[in-house]
């Protein structure tokens, strides 16, 4: 982890197919993680398929 990053968490079966999540990092990058499958049937195999856009310093 980072020592200037924010930690956040959510559930893994809260986090529906096409969730989007948005992250920003300091360096003005924009990265935005959009879920494409989800499979959580069983807990101790869950895992996320997910696509990333990433805009280079964008926020600067």
């Amino acid at each position: 982890m980072l020592a200037h990053a924010d930690r956040r968490r959510w559930p893994l079966a809260s986090v529906p197919v096409g969730g989007q999540i948005c992250v920003k990092h300091k360096s003005g990058d924009i990265a935005l993680l959009t879920v494409q499958t989800k499979s959580t049937a069983l807990p101790e195999l869950a895992a996320l398929t997910m696509d990333m856009t990433i805009w280079r310093r964008a926020a600067t």
